[in-house]
């Protein structure tokens, strides 16, 4: 197993964005994938139908996920925002995605972030639990996580939900993609990142909310079937058993 993936919780915002840089700098980035994410286009249709006519999409903690480049070229998308504390996913997506017209020498100070604008997309670069509706430009329609609420301190959870709370539109829709390392050492279920997030932990995060409306499990996958060469490397971590969950968590029409 690689040591790096498993930090004795880096606590401050500081630490965790030496833990992150360095394994961008380092090109330990194996959670990033070079085609765009298939849960995110299994649910296209419940999200872009749940949203406004030119809905905008937030993408928390996202690397330089090419999910982002395809939503900014679809027609009944308005705007994408990304948000990262690292300078250098910024600086790769915005090379490799030329015709979004990203220009990372013009950083615009927004507070505690700074904005890179694009052709329907716009970068954030700060403390995602900083985040709010100045930051953003606005609430938005769709969330989708694809590897934060995993890859955050499980103390933290409860602020990352604060955090949807004050950026979703009413009726808003996020699609949240989860791991749950089902069987294994106790050192391996709850180690991380990323960080085991079962459907019970979901529940107790999102169903006493009283602005969330309802919280669904739309897909579970085995990852030994689905991804058979990452077996190895989980075993080597303690794990034994390991599922991807998807949820979708719609927002009340009053929020």
């Amino acid at each position: 197993a690689d040591p790096s993936e498993n930090p004795s919780n880096p606590a401050t915002c500081d630490e965790r964005l030496d833990f992150w840089a360095n394994r961008w700098e380092n090109g330990m980035t194996g959670w990033h994938k070079d085609g765009v994410n298939d849960i995110l286009l299994q649910n296209m249709p419940q999200l872009i139908s749940a949203a406004s006519q030119l809905s905008r999409f937030f993408v928390p903690l996202c690397g330089k996920t090419v999910d982002m480049a395809f939503l900014a070229r679809l027609e009944n998308v308005g705007e994408v925002v990304g948000l990262d504390l690292v300078q250098k996913a910024f600086e790769d997506f915005s090379e490799e995605n030329p015709e979004l017209g990203i220009d990372m020498d013009a950083g615009e100070d927004i507070g505690s972030f700074v904005r890179y604008g694009g052709k329907k997309i716009s970068l954030l670069r700060g403390n995602y639990f900083d985040v709010d509706e100045v930051a953003l430009g606005g609430r938005v329609d769709v969330i989708w996580d694809r590897g934060s609420i995993v890859a955050i301190l499980p103390e933290l959870r409860e602020k990352y939900v604060e955090a949807m709370r004050k950026i979703i539109k009413p009726g808003g829709v996020m699609l949240i993609s989860t791991v749950e390392k089902r069987d294994g050492t106790e050192e391996g279920k709850t180690g991380g990142p990323p960080f085991s997030v079962d459907r019970e932990e979901m529940k107790r995060l999102f169903e006493n909310e009283k602005w969330v409306n309802k919280v669904v499990m739309v897909s579970e996958f085995d990852d030994f079937i689905q991804s058979p060469e990452s077996i190895q490397r989980w075993l080597n971590r303690g794990v034994t058993s390991m599922f991807e969950l998807t949820f979708i968590v719609t927002a009340e029409l009053q929020i």
